[in-house]
């Protein structure tokens, strides 16, 4: 008894001391305890295994080297869209017709040329009056009201002629503005901080000085502390290149330290994000590029569509968000290709770094992730190109919303001009989702996409290969429908992509058109050619059909994640009969039983995926079901939890990600698909009625022998 509490198992599988045992450790590590105490099951956990801190973690974790590679791209994708963006500039804070909701101030001076229609009085020419500066008066007048004035004063000269007046929110002057020359040192000041020599000083209703220089060019200077915007005030098309200019002159003259240090700022908060999002898509998300080249592929990608949204950008200057455009195309890619979670997060990140360079506002971020989302979401199975079109009229009314309540969220007033913004930003997102469906034929093939409806094309019973399939081996394409079917429903169960698991089904065996007579359910009854040869050509024979079932799909130009499962469906698995076969016949003839397993296996690779190790766990289930002399449900539940022990302890499952409660998932929907498709029927009697005046029970115990008969 002793003995067997001394190296009893534990719940975990392994060997402990006994009770005794561990009280007298736990004494001597406490020696002035008052009383002995039993280890908890935590601390006897933690003896086994060592805890690493997070430092430690982290240089472990850099020494793989798909890691140290995953870091280097991230950093250099991190750089490329900084440098695209010209990180080192703040953004442009102002959109044309906003409402200024404080005043907005020159920060430097600059100077602007003068646009408009001068005239002047009495009838002196230019030159005369700025050498006689009491004797004329200079009137600005807006475009519209140069005929008028030209009627009412017939001694006044134009000065300029046909120049456009661009700002129609100009106030009109009610009398003429008159100007002294008196104010020297306004001029002088005006000429110290100017390369223009001024000789008339004006003041009129927009901000800044007219200056009029010898030559008749009119400049209008600004100085730093002048309210160029009042609170309250939208900024008009004048406004917004006055804006401009003073943003451009502050952005020249910045140093280099304060662009350097804008660069790294922006660079670390952009690689900081990337790095949540690497971590989250390495542990949560399964569907991901694979490789260090798709991952470079897919940041080249996002910075593809960082530069285009960019140029969109400053392309339209009537504040709507032509930028949705290339990241709703971006979005949608990402979701068909792979998933809708890391369609989400790569858009979060390609707004965030446009917005840290270009918007300046969070309400911009709000607007691309939100409408992305509304988008993407809807996107896990897209089997018809419609719901494209569908998805996009739903995303467009989410961004005319979202565009209503950010300009309110903001102070703006719902005008027509909001309301002309919110409708081109719901047009972008339809015209978005117009160009991803004539887009996605010509990305799919070249990308290796392979959507939701590229399997379903492919699953067409008028495949040559299919047809082909159905001609030479039939029974083999009838066991192809079956797996199709249980796998399908098992990968439901767990949430791995069904539809791609049903087309590998329709393809997996499809190696077997090359000898189709050598495998058991294409066999009449009583010709098994397996009976003249040995069991070594055999497991040739049989192993063949995944070689030669992938080069036939290559043939056909199959996408890959479908040959993957063709050559994964068998994994490394022994090819039991055979190899028991081989057994018995060297005992028999005196060589011993020990036959190596090597050459009676299956080349492999192990399932890669969850996809694959459902087709594996189906297709077998499915054969050893169906060989069954008696397939009662409690025979067939049995089968299939021994095939799937079996393929668990053989290591099948090993690289395939998928965990112990997914494969009891699995089994229990392969067990209810197999027993819906074995179930049990009732006996017809015969219905025809005898001539004879025979009993009724005469009558069932005819057609009872009857059935025995046949």
């Amino acid at each position: 008894m002793n003995a067997q509490n001394s190296q009893r198992p534990t719940r975990t599988g392994e060997t402990g001391p006994a009770s005794s045992g561990e009280i007298k450790t736990v004494a001597s590590q406490n020696p002035g305890a008052s009383g002995l105490r039993h280890r908890t099951r935590a601390e006897r956990v933690a003896a086994h295994f060592t805890y690493y801190g997070l430092f430690r973690q982290i240089v472990t974790g850099m020494q793989n080297v798909e890691i140290r590679k995953q870091i280097i791209l991230v950093i250099l994708a991190t750089l490329a869209m900084s440098v695209a963006t010209q990180a080192w500039n703040p953004p442009f804070p102002y959109a044309e017709y906003d409402i200024s909701n404080r005043d907005i101030v020159c920060r430097i001076a600059f100077t602007v040329p003068e646009e408009g229609a001068l005239y002047l009085a009495p009838q002196t020419s230019l030159g005369e009056s700025l050498l006689q500066p009491d004797s004329f008066q200079i009137v600005l007048l807006p475009l519209q009201q140069q005929g008028e004035e030209l009627n009412d004063a017939d001694s006044a000269q134009s000065v300029s002629e046909n120049e456009p007046d661009l700002d129609n929110q100009r106030q009109q002057p009610s009398d003429n503005v008159s100007i002294s020359l008196s104010a020297e040192q306004q001029i002088d000041q005006i000429s110290q901080k100017t390369e223009i020599p001024p000789v008339a000083l004006l003041e009129d209703d927009r901000p800044g000085q007219l200056v009029i220089s010898g030559n008749g060019d009119r400049t209008r200077v600004f100085v730093p502390g002048l309210v160029l915007v009042k609170a309250g005030q939208a900024i008009s098309p004048w406004h917004l290149r006055l804006l401009q200019v003073e943003f451009y002159e502050l952005m020249s003259q910045r140093t280099w330290g304060e662009k350097l240090s804008r660069f790294c700022g922006a660079g670390f908060l952009t690689l900081s994000f990337f790095f949540l999002a690497l971590i989250f898509l390495r542990r949560r998300e399964r569907r991901r590029p694979k490789s260090s080249s798709g991952t470079a592929a897919l940041y080249s990608l996002m910075i593809a569509t960082v530069i285009a949204a960019t140029v969109m950008h400053g392309y339209v200057k009537n504040g709507a968000n032509l930028e949705l455009i290339p990241t709703l195309l971006f979005a949608q890619g990402i979701a068909v290709a792979f998933s809708w979670e890391l369609a989400l997060v790569l858009t979060a990140i390609i707004s965030f770094v446009f917005v840290l360079s270009q918007a300046n506002s969070i309400f911009t971020m709000f607007l691309l992730v939100g409408v992305s989302a509304s988008v993407v979401i809807h996107l896990g199975r897209l089997r018809s190109r419609t719901k494209l079109v569908v998805v996009g009229s739903f995303g467009a009314l989410i961004a005319f919303l979202l565009t209503l309540f950010i300009q309110m969220t903001e102070g703006q007033e719902i005008t027509d001009v909001i309301l002309t913004y919110a409708c081109l930003n719901a047009f972008w997102t339809c015209a978005a989702a117009f160009l991803m469906t004539g887009l996605l034929p010509f990305i799919e093939r070249p990308c290796g996409i392979l959507t939701d409806m590229s399997l379903l094309e492919l699953g067409d019973p008028s495949h040559p290969l299919l047809h082909e399939l159905t001609r030479r081996a039939p029974a083999t394409y009838s066991h192809s429908l079956q797996v199709a079917s249980i796998a399908e429903t098992a990968a439901e169960a767990i949430g791995a992509r069904s539809l791609l698991v049903r087309v590998g089904a329709y393809f997996h065996d499809i190696g077997k058109l090359m000898n189709p007579e050598y495998f058991t359910e294409n066999q009449q009854v009583g010709q098994n050619l397996h009976d003249h040869i040995g069991p070594n050509i055999s497991t040739l024979v049989i192993v063949a059909h995944v070689k030669d079932g992938v080069n036939l799909v290559r043939q056909h130009r199959i996408p890959q994640p479908v040959i993957d499962l063709v050559e994964q469906h068998h994994g490394t698995s022994l090819v039991s009969f055979f190899h028991t076969l081989a057994a018995r016949q060297n005992r028999d003839q005196g060589y011993g039983t020990t036959i190596d397993e090597g050459g009676f296996r299956y080349p492999g690779p192990k399932p890669q995926s969850k996809e694959a190790s459902i087709l594996m766990l189906a297709d077998a289930s499915e054969s050893a079901c169906r060989s069954l002399r008696e397939p009662t449900p409690g025979k067939m539940e049995a089968m299939v939890r021994h095939i799937s022990e079996d393929k668990l302890k053989d290591g099948q499952f090993d690289e395939s990600g998928m965990t112990l409660r997914e494969l009891r998932t699995i089994e229990n929907s392969i067990i209810n698909s197999i027993l819906a498709v074995r179930h049990n029927r009732i006996s017809y009697p015969d219905t025809r009625v005898r001539k004879t005046g025979d009993s009724a029970e005469t009558k069932l115990q005819n057609v009872s022998e009857k059935i025995e008969s046949q």
